[in-house]
């Protein structure tokens, strides 16, 4: 499962890369498995300690992935994200996407993205998350997209 996006926030893009990763992997291990009820591949849903766990892992043409996912919790807000992945290479690379969180109080979605920092050292900027509130209308477009590939892995 891919963590919340408010725990990347500030942070330097290694630690959110190497926790998306890993995340990444323990999906695909589950993908199969006898608690997942989904059977498509790359398609994962299966009850969670913290509630029903919907997700799809799309690998792209570039070699990046995009994890599509979305938590009904127990408490029965339901956090649904999309993380755009891309393929490590001679560096750390920056990781995008949003998160949308419905619950009784309304619709809040927050952007991924990175700050880079010109005053380190020897002219190497340095890069962290940052998340930036979405707007009403960009948050329900986001969920709107999100809901669409779930949808089309015949989760219900």
């Amino acid at each position: 499962m891919i963590a919340s996006f408010s725990s990347f926030h500030n942070q330097s893009v290694s630690a959110p890369y190497d926790q998306a990763t890993q995340g990444l992997r323990t999906l695909r291990q589950i993908d199969g498995t006898p608690g997942d009820k989904n059977p498509n591949p790359g398609a994962i849903s299966m009850k969670t300690s913290q509630g029903q766990l919907d997700a799809v892992v799309l690998s792209n043409p570039d070699k990046s992935q995009t994890v599509v996912q979305r938590l009904t919790k127990n408490s029965g807000e339901v956090l649904t994200s999309w993380l755009e992945i891309p393929q490590k290479g001679n560096g750390i690379p920056n990781m995008s996407g949003f998160e949308v969180s419905a619950s009784l109080i309304g619709l809040q979605g927050v952007a991924l993205g990175v700050r880079e920092n010109w005053g380190g050292t020897m002219g190497i900027p340095t890069r962290t998350y940052e998340t930036q509130l979405l707007a009403k209308n960009e948050s329900q477009n986001s969920l709107m997209r999100a809901e669409a590939v779930l949808a089309s892995w015949q989760f219900r």
